[in-house]
């Protein structure tokens, strides 16, 4: 009995966006257990329909991929690069775990949750919406729709009306990239609904004559214990008129190509799909099967033919001819603030290095016995210090030359060695040659750095 005031609470009173012939099952199967008679539906039929409303049937979209999150609580399935989120039954705001629990609804906090899981998901490149509900409560569900609007600017979503979205299910739906009907599907009932029971007359047969105490002239409006007034009943009008506007804006931010005025030329009907269609509800017709096979081709075209890359920073897809002018312009720019920015301290630090390239040369093992060579290679190029020292270590050191007589023999002809003469030609002309080689080298380099 707890169970069934809850939804008692969740259904009377307060603005839905839900199809109307839900609205009337939902209160008859609650029927005289809450008050409620005489609603039109005798016993015997009231038990097939809601039987056959709760039936434990599958989602399709539980059926292919693999299962991500819990067995108890899956947050999608993922086939092909395609996340798949069900949408399905009556939609709430809170309180229900993960998906569509046993009374048949799901919550838009649940669905807000699996789309976050699937927009973190790196092995889902788009996300399909696979929608079979008749709405529900208004309350949640244009801060979920938001968050679908925003999320499709990273990931493409589509939503496969599979076989009705009415009402709340249909802004969840118009939220996405796209939406795909097929030919059978409802879509559609753009509007909202208010239900007032007065069981007053119900209360008198049984002898019951309730007293409101209160404080606050407006505390108890709407109470089920009389009939409306007129002040109250115009009240709860411009509430549901308000709450419309408000619904009929969060269709149109979804669709763009669909006015305010032509959503509300519809007057809240429903139409099947090549109708949906031609109003501008949906963008093409086809099944679940077939929107999901497509999805999933895509997604190989992309990988095959390399046109798509993750960025490390978000996880966020993006095409590879993008992703490289972005680098391109990004090094361009920083080479620019680069010499704009920092000229004078640039300067500077380009002065330190110098001097510390020439003394790192210079100093290094492999200069000693060739000091030429290393003077060369420290003032007469701009090498790197690592490639001059595999330079000099290559070279012959001077050593290898004639020795220099003493002082005291220079004057004597006798002891003047002239066939050292030619081997240090050589060595220069060897070494301007190794010179012209490595800075050749090193230019060449730096052109494709």
């Amino acid at each position: 009995m707890n169970y069934l005031a809850h939804i008692a609470d969740r259904v009377l009173g307060r603005p839905l966006l839900i199809h109307a012939d839900k609205l009337h099952l939902i209160v008859a199967a609650l029927g005289d257990r809450i008050g409620v008679v005489d609603m039109a539906i005798d016993t015997t039929e009231l038990a097939a329909i809601f039987t056959d409303a709760r039936r434990d049937r599958p989602a399709a979209s539980r059926m292919v991929g693999e299962t991500v999150g819990s067995p108890r609580a899956p947050l999608y399935q993922r086939v092909g690069g395609v996340g798949i989120i069900p949408v399905v039954g009556s939609l709430v705001n809170r309180g229900v775990a993960i998906g569509e629990d046993s009374s048949g609804f799901t919550s838009y906090e649940s669905l807000g949750t699996q789309l976050d899981a699937a927009m973190s998901d790196p092995l889902v490149r788009q996300i399909m919406l696979d929608i079979d509900s008749t709405g529900g409560e208004a309350a949640g569900l244009f801060s979920l729709t938001q968050m679908i609007r925003n999320a499709r600017t990273q990931k493409p979503i589509t939503a496969v009306v599979n076989d009705m979205a009415a009402s709340a299910a249909y802004g969840i739906a118009s939220a996405a990239t796209e939406v795909v009907a097929s030919p059978t599907s409802t879509v559609g009932h753009i509007g909202v609904v208010m239900m007032h029971l007065d069981r007053s007359e119900a209360m008198k047969m049984k002898g019951v004559k309730p007293t409101m105490v209160y404080a606050g002239a407006h505390k108890v409006d709407g109470h089920p214990f009389g009939p409306l007034s007129s002040e109250v009943q115009g009240d709860l009008q411009r509430e549901v008129d308000s709450l419309y506007g408000l619904f009929i804006e969060q269709v149109a931010a979804g669709r763009p190509k669909l006015t305010t005025d032509a959503i509300k030329a519809t007057e809240a009907r429903s139409y099947l799909g090549a109708e949906a269609m031609a109003r501008g509800l949906a963008d093409r017709l086809g099944t679940f099967d077939e929107t999901l096979a497509r999805l999933m081709q895509a997604n190989r075209l992309n990988i095959q033919q390399g046109v798509r890359v993750m960025t490390m920073q978000n996880n966020e897809l993006i095409a590879r001819a993008d992703h490289e002018a972005a680098v391109a312009a990004a090094r361009t720019e920083g080479h620019t603030a680069g010499h704009t920015a920092g000229r004078t301290e640039g300067e500077a630090a380009g002065r330190a290095q110098a001097l510390a390239r020439v003394q790192t040369i210079l100093t290094c093992p492999e200069a000693e016995g060739r000091s030429a060579q290393a003077m060369v290679f420290a003032l007469e190029s701009d090498i790197a210090p690592e490639v001059a020292a595999k330079a000099l270590a290559a070279s012959p050191t001077v050593a290898t030359a004639a020795a220099v007589p003493a002082l005291a023999a220079r004057g004597n002809p006798a002891h003047v060695d002239t066939s050292a003469e030619q081997p240090r030609q050589d060595a220069t002309s060897m070494w301007n040659d190794v010179v012209t080689k490595v800075n050749a080298e090193n230019a060449r380099h730096r052109r494709f750095a």
